[in-house]
C-alpha cells in the first residue's frame, strides 16, 4: 500500500495522464547479487515498464549510461545508494522540476549479513543514506518497520511492499509419507537456522513419517548432520528454477529470525515465497511476519520450544494446514502481485510532482511559471543506450555489466581485497575506456597509496567532472595529506559550494580553523555543517568536546543526544554523553553509555582504552573498587 506521512495516498493521480514518462532507477552494483534485486528492481521497474507511455531505465552508478541519464529521467529513484555526488545532482533535478525519490531497502547502519555497515570512524558515510533520503523529494520503503524508524527523515512516504510477479500456481500433490518440513535461503541466514535447529531435528526424531528439506550452502547441511541422510534430503543454493521446484516439495516450511534490527526491517518475501507455492509458513514472530499474525495466514512462534507446537499442531492436522495455505494463495492473488500494484506506485510518483507544482500531468506541458520542461522531453535520450528492452512485455531497459562497468567492478573487488596494483590496472583500463567519465580517476584517486599520483589523479577527475563534489572532497584529504593546505582549504570550499547539504567539506575546513587557533570560525564552520547535515556526527562530536572541554556540560549532552537517537551504535557519540554525564554528576546513565561505546565493533578509530579508563572512575564512584581495580588491569593488559 503506498503511504504519504504513514497516511494513505488517497490523492494518487490516474497514470494515464503520464505523457512519455521516463523513469530511472539507480541501484549499487553489488544490489544486483542480492535476493531484493528481484522484489525491488527488476520487477517493480518491469511492471511501470507496462503502463501506458512509461520507459524504465535501471542500472548502477559505475555505468556511464546511468550518469549521462542521471539529471534528464523525469523520476529517478535510488536505493540504498550512499554517494555524495548524488547531492549536486538532486539539487540540479530539484531545480529542474524532475522528480527525485530515495529507497530505504533495509537499515544503513545493520545492513545484510555479510555487507559490512560502514565502519565506526566512517562518520562521513554513515551519514550518506539518510542525508539523500531527506534532501530527496520523497521517501520509499518496502515495510512498515523501516517506515516506522525513518519517518523523521522525510514527511513524504510510502510503502511498497515486495510483491510476486506470477500469480500462485495450482497446488500439486505432494505424497504424505514422506512429508517434507524444510528451509532454503542464503548463507547469510545461518544464525537464524542455527538457532532454530534443535526443534527441528527434535521434531523429525519423533516422527519417522517427516524428512527435513534443507537448500542452501554446504554449512547448513553440518547443522542437522546428526539426524543422518535418510531423513535429511540437502539441496545445494542453486538457481531461482531449482528454489522453486525445491518449495514445490515441500508441505511445511519455516521462516526463522532471530530479533536483530536486520530481520526487524526485513520485508515478507520468505512467506510470499512458501505460500505462492502453497506450503504452510511458520514464521518467528517478528515485524516481517505481521500479515502472517493479522490474516490467520500461518502459524507464528517467539521461542524453539513454540516452533516444536507449532509443527507438532500442523502435522497433526493436514486440513488446518490446507486452510492456512489457501488464505494464504487468496491474499497474494488479491493483494501481492506486482503488475496490478503498477499503476499505484506510479499515481504516487505523479500525485508527488502535482504537489511540488513540477510539471501537468494531463498535458505534458509545464505548469504556468514552472521553468521545468516536459516530461517527454527525456525520452530521445533512450537512443543513446544500447541495450534491448529487458521483457518483451515491457519498455524496460537493464543496464547491467557494460565493459566499464565491470572492470570498475573488478577494481573494486581488487581494492576491498587490499590488492591495490589490480584495482588501479582495472581502473586505468576502464579509463581507457571511457576517456571523458571521471569515475576511473576518481576510485583510482581514491585507491591510490603514493599521495603525489592519488593528487594527479584526483585532479584529472575534477577536470572531468566540474560538479563532482567527492572528487574535490577526496582531493582535498590528499592535499592536506601531503601538507598543502591551500590547496586543501580549496578544494573543500570547492566541495562546499557544491554540496552545501554534505557537510563533511565544512567539517573538514572548522578542523584546519581549530588547528590554526580560530576557535571561534571553528566553532561556526562546526555548527555550519551540523546544521546542513544533522545525520553528520563528527561536527556534532566536536562541538560537544569544546563545550565539555570549556564546562558547558547541558550545552554537550543537549549536541549528543538527538545526534545519538539518530546513531545509537556510534562508540564515539556515547563516550562523549558518558564523559559529560560523568562530569554533571549523572553517574548511572554515564556507566550506560560507557559500556555502549565499548560494545562498539572493534576499530582503529575505537579509543578502548580512554573509554575503559573513564568506566574504571565511574565504578568506583559507584561504590565497587573491585570493578574499578579490574578496568584498571584491562588497560595495563593492554599497554
Amino acid at each position: 500500500m503506498a503511504t504519504n506521512g504513514g497516511k494513505s495516498a488517497s490523492t494518487e493521480l490516474d497514470p494515464s495522464s503520464a505523457q512519455g514518462l521516463l523513469i530511472l532507477h539507480v541501484e549499487a552494483a553489488e544490489g544486483r547479487k542480492r535476493a531484493e534485486h528481484l522484489y525491488r528492481t527488476q520487477q517493480p521497474c518491469r511492471a511501470l515498464g507496462t503502463l501506458g507511455d512509461v520507459t524504465v531505465v535501471s542500472g548502477s552508478l559505475l555505468s556511464p549510461s546511468i550518469h549521462a541519464l542521471l539529471p534528464r529521467a523525469d523520476i529517478l529513484v535510488m536505493s540504498d545508494l550512499a554517494d555524495p555526488d548524488l547531492l549536486p545532482i538532486l539539487d540540479t533535478r530539484r531545480r529542474a522540476r524532475r522528480l527525485s525519490v530515495y529507497e530505504i531497502n533495509h537499515h544503513h547502519l545493520f545492513p545484510p549479513p555479510g555487507v559490512p555497515a560502514p565502519a565506526t570512524g566512517d562518520l562521513v558515510g554513515r551519514s550518506l543514506s539518510p542525508q539523500l533520503a531527506r534532501h530527496s523529494d520523497c521517501l520509499q520503503v518496502p515495510t512498515d518497520e523501516l517506515d516506522r524508524r525513518f519517518r523523521m527523515v522525510n514527511p513524504r512516504r510510502a510503502v511498497f511492499p515486495s510483491n510476486r510477479w506470477d500469480p500462485p500456481r495450482p497446488a500439486v500433490k505432494r505424497p504424505e509419507h514422506p512429508l517434507r518440513v524444510g528451509w532454503g535461503g542464503a548463507l547469510g541466514h545461518i544464525e537464524d537456522v542455527r538457532a532454530v535447529a534443535p526443534a527441528l531435528r527434535a521434531v523429525v526424531a519423533r516422527h519417522p513419517e517427516v524428512r527435513l528439506a534443507i537448500m542452501g550452502d554446504p554449512a547448513f547441511a553440518a547443522l542437522f548432520a546428526d539426524l543422518g541422510p535418510d531423513r535429511v534430503d540437502f539441496t545445494p543454493e542453486s538457481t531461482n528454477d531449482a528454489y522453486e521446484s525445491f518449495l514445490d516439495g515441500l508441505s511445511i516450511a519455516v521462516s526463522p529470525l532471530l530479533p536483530t534490527t536486520y530481520n526487524r526491517c526485513r520485508s515478507d518475501s520468505k512467506f510470499l515465497e512458501y505460500a505462492a507455492h502453497h506450503v504452510l509458513a511458520i514464521g518467528s514472530d517478528l515485524e516481517p511476519h505481521a500479515v502472517v499474525r493479522g490474516r490467520d495466514l500461518g502459524l507464528l512462534f517467539a521461542t524453539p520450544n513454540e516452533l516444536e507446537a507449532a509443527l507438532e499442531r500442523a502435522l497433526a492436522d493436514p486440513r488446518a494446514r490446507e486452510e492456512f495455505t489457501t488464505r494464504a494463495v487468496r491474499y497474494i492473488e488479491r493483494e501481492r502481485l506486482e503488475r496490478p500494484l503498477a499503476p499505484r506506485r506510479l499515481g504516487y510518483y505523479l500525485s508527488v510532482m502535482a504537489s511540488l507544482g513540477y510539471s501537468s500531468l494531463t498535458t505534458g506541458q509545464a505548469r504556468p511559471g514552472a521553468p521545468g520542461p516536459a516530461p517527454s522531453t527525456s525520452l530521445p535520450f533512450l537512443a543513446e543506450l544500447d541495450e534491448p528492452p529487458r521483457f518483451s512485455d515491457s519498455r524496460y531497459f537493464a543496464i547491467e555489466g557494460d565493459a566499464v562497468e565491470r572492470l570498475l567492478s573488478l577494481g573494486l573487488d581488487a581494492a576491498r581485497a587490499g590488492d591495490t596494483d589490480e584495482a588501479l590496472r582495472r581502473f586505468d583500463e576502464a579509463g581507457i575506456r571511457a576517456p571523458t567519465f571521471h569515475l576511473p580517476r576518481l576510485l583510482a584517486g581514491i585507491s591510490e597509496t603514493d599521495p603525489n599520483r592519488a593528487v594527479m589523479r584526483l585532479r584529472r577527475a575534477c577536470e572531468l567532472a566540474p560538479r563532482s563534489c567527492r572528487a574535490a572532497y577526496e582531493l582535498g584529504v590528499r592535499l592536506h595529506a601531503i601538507g598543502e593546505q591551500a590547496g586543501a582549504r580549496a578544494a573543500w570550499q570547492r566541495c562546499r559550494t557544491l554540496a552545501p547539504s554534505f557537510g563533511a567539506a565544512e567539517t573538514r575546513l572548522a578542523e584546519l580553523a581549530d588547528a590554526e587557533g580560530h576557535l571561534d570560525e571553528a566553532c561556526r564552520l562546526f555548527e555550519e555543517a551540523a546544521l546542513h547535515n544533522s545525520f553528520l556526527a563528527w561536527p556534532v562530536a566536536r562541538l560537544a568536546a569544546i563545550s565539555i572541554e570549556g564546562g558547558q556540560l547541558e550545552k554537550a549532552a543537549a549536541l549528543l543526544r538527538p545526534s545519538l537517537e539518530q546513531d545509537e551504535e556510534l562508540w564515539l557519540t556515547n563516550f562523549l554523553l558518558g564523559r559529560a554525564c560523568l562530569d554533571m554528576g549523572h553517574t548511572h546513565e554515564a556507566k550506560v553509555h560507557l559500556l555502549r561505546a565499548l560494545e562498539a565493533p572493534v576499530g582503529s578509530d575505537v579509543d578502548r582504552d580512554a573509554i575503559v579508563a573513564l568506566l574504571a572512575t565511574v565504578e568506583l564512584k559507584l561504590g565497587a573498587p573491585v570493578k574499578s581495580r579490574a578496568r584498571l588491569a584491562e588497560l595495563r593488559h593492554t599497554d
